[in-house]
């Protein structure tokens, strides 16, 4: 609670809530109605008071770093193995100078000026200032980034844009960082000795010039002897010193809000935006990843705790991404070594790995956007990725024919009539009893023959063979046709005259039938002919044939068929008619009597499997519902708005498109969506 009340008392928070309500303000009375587009002169105007105070701001600091991290300057402290870093950062703003002399500059080591004035004094520890300390350049820094925030947010009001902090750490995060330093900043002890000579080191060397070497040492050595017992030592303390990771954490603040600055005035602050802040966000990490190198958990201690806070997360995150990293350039390296078509190739192998689909169609980076919010994404990729991507895992591709195999060997049949190539009435069936056997015929025989003239001189006399073969096939085919036709007259000729007593036996027909006891049925007039005839045992020629005259008769009144009826099941011409032709033909082939089981079990074979699948088409075809799309495709059963493009195995359901997939394959679905089953790939469908 004591440090809660420190810090709302502090300038740091007190500079921090003013900036907050300039800020604000500046949003509201500073946006436009219609944004404006500064000149290159009027934006060079306005930021380069910012961009001159914070090269000054920084070039201290570095100074004031270099420093603190110098052997010089730390004289037998346990070097921390971070400085070692910091020291080289900041060296490159003073290059030219040994470090002694940066101190001196910096004011952060006594200078000689500054020894002549302690050795003089009375009391060195009230009279003369301490050496200055590396917390007196955080106050001036941070009032350099607030009036930098304020121009930034005025700027961007005026031409529209939304202000973004371009360092990863806004106003409010600095100043708890410099709160928290300047409470457990340290004070450095200088410890001087002085003597009560009133001769200097220099008026000493004057007067001994003139002077053998010999007697110049001699009176060395006994000035010595006589100011030993006048020393006189007293100790100084600096100024507050804040620790190295301080600095660098505010160097590294400056130098992004120049570089933010500089893009601005050249209209290139949006455009590349990733670039500036991803070089300073690797800047910070590599701060933070050296600190915990060398001196583990100890070392991160030293930087501030809004920003252990907020960077170690994105370390973490980078880590996680630069062990993925490593592992996809090892597959790389070894898929593009062996690829599937053999042959060494680094497109074919980048294509291969799966990890491409899944960022490639997840992430999308734009030089406009944040490096950390970029980092986070590719971050949330590998860190869940699914581990059983089922619908990563694409199989061969099927390509739909344009039309169905029902529909080409149609068309085949349509071309083979339309060229009216008769010769496939005498050629042999096809192989096999399939629906289409009539149609694949096997021209291997007399048509093809005929038309090959690349055969040897053999050739002829196998054509010969042939064509005596052909003869003999249309002469006995026409024979058996007339024998046939001969011995049909014949038979018809031979019959007895069926309407020659049908006068006699109008009566019978026009009596009433009824069945008798046993079960048999006559008329009552033929009954009792059958009992007188049935005791004197002879029979007329008549009489004989009068129950075959009275069938006949009865057979012809009462048909089994129609005539209309038996040609439409000899040559069906609609659906109804060729299922009752069927019908009919399994029965009378049937062996035994045909029970409904047993004709459902085999009319899907042959002929019916055409017939089925050809109804089939036509009726999916014929409906027009409301989930199809104009070209006629089925729509997505997840989104309901792109047409399904994606086949699953091994249950070969089409109800996906390619987003949707993606969607499934990144939330770890291993069912489908349609019959729930298991999932272990997919493929694309191409329709035509």
């Amino acid at each position: 609670m004591g440090s809660v009340l420190t810090y709302a008392t502090s300038k740091w928070a007190i500079q921090c809530l003013f900036m907050t309500v300039l800020l604000n303000r500046t949003l509201i009375y500073a946006s436009l109605r219609r944004p404006i587009r500064l000149p290159f002169k009027m934006r060079a105007a306005m930021r380069i008071i910012p961009i001159t105070m914070l090269v000054w701001q920084v070039w201290h600091m570095m100074y004031a770093m270099r420093c603190q991290t110098s052997v010089n300057f730390q004289r037998g402290a346990s070097e921390n193995g971070a400085d070692v870093l910091f020291h080289a950062i900041g060296k490159a703003g003073s290059f030219w100078l040994d470090d002694r002399s940066v101190c001196e500059a910096i004011g952060m080591i006594p200078d000689a000026e500054w020894i002549d004035m302690a050795s003089t004094a009375k009391d060195p520890e009230e009279k003369v200032p301490p050496p200055k300390g590396s917390l007196d350049t955080l106050w001036p820094l941070y009032k350099t980034l607030s009036l930098s925030q304020f121009v930034e947010v005025f700027c961007c009001s005026l031409m529209g844009r939304i202000p973004v902090a371009e360092t990863g750490m806004t106003l409010l995060e600095h100043s708890l960082a410099f709160a928290e330093a300047e409470a457990q900043a340290t004070r450095k002890t200088y410890r001087l000795e002085t003597t009560n000579s009133s001769k200097s080191a220099s008026e000493a060397e004057d007067e001994g010039e003139g002077e053998d070497e010999g007697e110049a040492e001699d009176a060395r050595a006994e000035e010595l002897e006589e100011t030993k017992n006048d020393v006189k030592i007293f100790k100084i303390k600096g100024e507050k010193l804040v620790p190295s990771e301080v600095l660098y954490i505010a160097i590294l603040s400056a130098m992004s809000h120049i570089t933010s600055h500089v893009l601005a005035i050249f209209n290139l602050q949006t455009r590349y935006r990733l670039l500036a802040t991803g070089f300073y966000g690797m800047a910070f990490l590599l701060g933070f990843a050296v600190a915990l190198y060398y001196s583990g958990a100890a070392g991160i201690l030293n930087f501030p705790t809004v920003s252990v806070v907020g960077f170690i997360p994105h370390l973490l995150i980078f880590a996680a991404i630069s062990g993925c990293g490593a592992i996809y350039g090892m597959a790389l390296m070894v898929s593009s070594l062996f690829t599937p078509s053999g042959r060494i190739s680094f497109s074919e192998g980048f294509n291969n790995l799966r990890a491409n689909h899944t960022v490639s169609s997840t992430v999308t980076v734009s030089l406009s956007e944040d490096f950390y919010t970029v980092l986070l994404k590719f971050g949330y990729v590998c860190l869940t990725a699914a581990a059983e991507a089922t619908y990563l895992n694409e199989g061969r591709a099927v390509r739909v024919p344009a039309v169905t195999w029902l529909e080409g060997e149609r068309q085949k049949l349509l071309d083979h009539r339309n060229r009216g190539n008769m010769a496939g009435q005498f050629a042999t069936t096809g192989k096999g009893g399939g629906p289409f056997a009539m149609e694949r015929k096997d021209f291997s025989g007399v048509v093809e023959s005929a038309k090959d003239f690349r055969r040897p001189m053999g050739g002829r006399w196998i054509g010969a063979g042939e064509l005596l073969r052909g003869v003999l096939a249309v002469v006995s085919r026409w024979g058996l046709f007339a024998a046939a036709k001969l011995l049909r007259r014949t038979t018809i000729e031979g019959e007895p005259d069926a309407t020659s007593n049908l006068s006699d036996n109008d009566e019978l027909e026009d009596e009433d039938y009824a069945p008798s006891e046993d079960g048999s049925g006559s008329s009552s007039s033929s009954s009792e002919d059958e009992a007188e005839n049935e005791g004197s045992g002879r029979y007329s020629r008549e009489q004989s044939q009068e129950p075959h005259r009275s069938s006949r008769s009865s057979r012809e009144a009462t048909p089994l068929l129609d005539p209309m009826r038996l040609a439409a099941l000899l040559d069906p011409q609609c659906p109804e008619d060729r299922a009752s032709a069927r019908l009919l033909a399994r029965h009378l082939a049937a062996p035994t009597p045909l029970t409904r089981r047993q004709y459902s079990a085999t009319q899907l074979s042959g002929i019916a499997e055409e017939a089925a699948l050809e109804s089939i088409l036509l009726h999916r075809r014929g409906e027009s519902t409301s989930s199809e799309t104009e070209a006629g495709a089925p729509l997505c059963v997840v989104c309901q708005s792109e047409p399904r493009t994606v086949i699953v195995w091994p249950c070969r359901c089409l109800s996906l498109c390619e987003d949707c997939r993606v969607c499934l394959a990144m939330n770890n679905w291993s069912s489908c969506v349609t019959c729930r089953g298991k999932c272990v790939g997919y493929s694309r469908v191409y329709v035509p």
